[in-house]
């Protein structure tokens, strides 16, 4: 992997990881913008307009573009009304005929409006855009009407439904899985053509409502090694442990996190699988238990480029159980890095200053107090080693 791309897939779990689980958002989508249905409800005025004539631009004067008013779907006080005219300051590219949806803000307490945004939009994207349910609307009642705008013929719509999923929560895109259209779900996935910044969406929809033939097509996209980022990989794995399990994540492992005979997974392939177990523990419900995927994040311990996020994620986790393991490694060979330092000494401050009954982790209140005690102790033996990094090590530390 080159260096810039491990810098910028560091950077990514230190954003992950100095938050808390992430409760809005898909946690797969790679892009995410306002949708159509929210720029209509925060504007004061959205109209469809019909180009008339454009007036060229020149040296000084950037042109003028003239619509007719269509059809209006939101206004005040008159405002705009149907055969209007307005006027553009720009010369568009288009011809008479061509539609365009436009949306304004009320400029003061008076009836002009200031037009902010002009989208080029064809009829059936005009007639998604008036029947989309507002965002008031309960977000996983909206989804049922995006379904089935996935992939649409029609770019600006397709973008957009898409960008709905991208805004969702995880738990109100899991609450449409008995509506998600399955069939096309593959197809997608199986398709070149669909876009890359989709695949990790699709991936997670075909987790929610796929069978034992899906978890195989996306095992045979998991499985292969490659040395190219991948997008989209990350929610494919997700979608094949909601369907898989446990036995799933043994696979997991063998194709991501293990090294077999020195041979070992691209580290953005299994930097993907970290983050299909980080999903796992948040947002999954129980489907594997805490203490398998931590079984899973400690293979990683044997990779000193990736042992830092496993280290962070284990301490996030409250796994106490590798305190003697991170001792024996810190400062040795590969692992004697700051980076690696520093997520050691956390691990210890975050075990240190672990105040609970043992339940997060499935223990003992007995074990957890020994484990407390066994990192106070362990982090005295580091200040003493290494005492500025614990210093700066307490005063930015990221895992709560």
């Amino acid at each position: 992997m080159r260096s810039h791309q491990r810098v910028i897939a560091v950077l990514a779990a230190a954003l992950l990881l100095t938050a808390p689980a992430r409760t809005f958002g898909c946690p797969f989508c790679t892009a995410s913008k306002p949708t159509l249905a929210e720029q209509v409800a925060q504007a004061d005025a959205v109209c469809l307009l019909q180009f008339v004539r454009g007036e060229p631009a020149s040296d000084q004067y950037p042109g003028t573009s003239t619509f007719e008013v269509l059809q209006v779907v939101k206004t005040f006080k008159d405002a705009v009304k149907k055969g209007d005219h307005v006027k553009w300051a720009q010369d568009r590219a288009a011809k008479a005929g061509d539609l365009f949806l436009v949306i304004g803000m009320r400029l003061g307490n008076g009836n002009t409006i200031e037009w902010a945004s002009l989208i080029e939009i064809t009829e059936p994207a005009f007639a998604y855009v008036v029947q989309a349910p507002a965002p008031e609307v309960p977000r996983a009642k909206r989804l049922k009407y995006f379904i089935r705008f996935l992939e649409f013929p029609d770019n600006l719509v397709a973008n957009d439904a898409y960008f709905e999923f991208s805004n969702a929560p995880y738990k109100d895109i899991a609450a449409v899985a008995p509506y998600l259209p399955k069939e096309k779900i593959r197809g997608w996935l199986s398709q070149p053509e669909t876009p890359q910044s989709r695949v990790g969406l699709y991936g997670l929809l075909l987790g929610l409502c796929g069978d034992k033939d899906d978890a195989k097509l996306l095992a045979d996209k998991i499985a292969p090694y490659g040395d190219d980022l991948r997008l989209g990989l990350d929610g494919m794995i997700s979608g094949y442990l909601l369907l898989t399990g446990s036995s799933g994540l043994d696979n997991v492992d063998d194709w991501k996190f293990k090294i077999r005979d020195g041979k070992k997974a691209a580290v953005t392939d299994t930097y993907a699988a970290i983050m299909a177990l980080r999903f796992m523990q948040d947002f999954a419900g129980g489907k594997i238990s805490s203490e398998r995927l931590m079984q899973s994040m400690r293979l990683l311990l044997e990779q000193p480029e990736l042992s830092d996020m496993a280290i962070t994620d284990l301490a996030r986790w409250k796994d106490w159980s590798i305190q003697d393991r991170l001792m024996s490694l810190y400062g040795k060979g590969p692992y004697n890095t700051r980076t690696i330092k520093t997520a050691i000494i956390r691990y210890m401050l975050a075990c240190a200053n672990f105040k609970g009954d043992g339940s997060a982790s499935g223990k003992s209140s007995s074990d957890t107090n020994l484990a407390t005690d066994r990192g106070k102790k362990y982090l005295e033996e580091l200040r003493k080693r290494d005492p500025r990094i614990v210093r700066d090590a307490e005063r930015f530390s990221f895992v709560n």
